[in-house]
């Protein structure tokens, strides 16, 4: 399996805070079948994408204690970029691996700002594939779950959360998680770990539960195909989204009753 979501940098956002934990997070990733990581630390803004010569130096770092440690995961560098007007993916950790094509792009948790549909367009126009970090956990698409079809729609790839078919997130993201699986529209799963314990690096109990659930030739495309795909540049090709009203299992119309169930806890 691939990780392409994880704070392991230490000491440079809310992830990992020590080099021991980094190390512990990669071990506990070599243990549960991970052959590589793509460090992602948050860039919320141009101060942060400013701090290269720090990230690029811990990086460079934990290769080198992990290699010491006899730790065999591949370890890769990008980020997770805060999504606002004026995203510049000009720096080499900007795109994962430095591949030149895929950005990983966060949005508040509360919305989605209004500027994305141009700024995801203009990206595309110079060849630049956004993977939106767990929408399942954005609220303004949890009340509206075609946003997520619309968006893989207009060509963006869906990362969501290990933890967040687990309830790990609270149930209204499970449930938008397990509906959009249902319709194509999961390309990556990731751990987005921040520490060696709650939030941890694991991937494995989720791989066979996407087996148990949708098929091997599932799990395979989302924790390996695409993920390698991503390490190397390579064109993705995604399967079809199905419309949440054509679901096979929509016999009492699923999205109705998904919005139904999401105006009653949230009010």
């Amino acid at each position: 399996m691939i990780d392409i979501h994880n704070h392991i940098i230490p000491q440079f956002d809310v992830g990992s805070t020590s080099w021991e934990e980094s190390l512990e997070m990669l071990r506990q990733s070599a243990e549960d079948g991970i052959t590589d990581v793509i460090a992602t630390p948050h860039i919320l803004d141009e101060n942060d994408f400013n701090r290269d010569k720090e990230l690029l130096s811990k990086f460079t770092e934990l290769q080198t204690r992990a290699k010491k440690a006899g730790i065999h995961v591949q370890l890769h560098l990008g980020c997770e970029v805060y999504a606002h007007p004026d995203m510049q993916l000009e720096k080499s950790f900007a795109t994962l691996n430095n591949n030149g094509k895929y950005f990983l792009v966060e949005f508040p948790m509360n919305t989605v700002p209004v500027f994305i549909p141009e700024t995801f367009f203009n990206f595309a126009l110079d060849g630049k594939i956004p993977i939106i970090a767990h929408p399942e956990r954005n609220l303004n698409i949890i009340k509206d779950p075609q946003q997520a079809y619309d968006f893989v729609q207009r060509g963006a790839l869906l990362q969501i959360n290990a933890g967040s078919l687990h309830g790990i997130f609270g149930q209204s993201a499970k449930k938008i998680a397990e509906l959009m699986m249902n319709a194509n529209l999961v390309h990556f799963i990731a751990s987005d770990a921040h520490s060696s314990n709650t939030r941890n690096p694991k991937l494995r109990a989720t791989y066979e539960l996407v087996i148990q659930k949708w098929g091997q030739e599932k799990a395979t495309k989302i924790f390996f195909e695409n993920p390698q795909k991503v390490l190397e540049g390579k064109k993705i090709v995604t399967s079809d989204p199905i419309a949440f009203e054509n679901l096979k299992d929509n016999k009492k119309g699923l999205l109705n009753l998904f919005s139904k169930y999401i105006r009653k806890t949230t009010g």
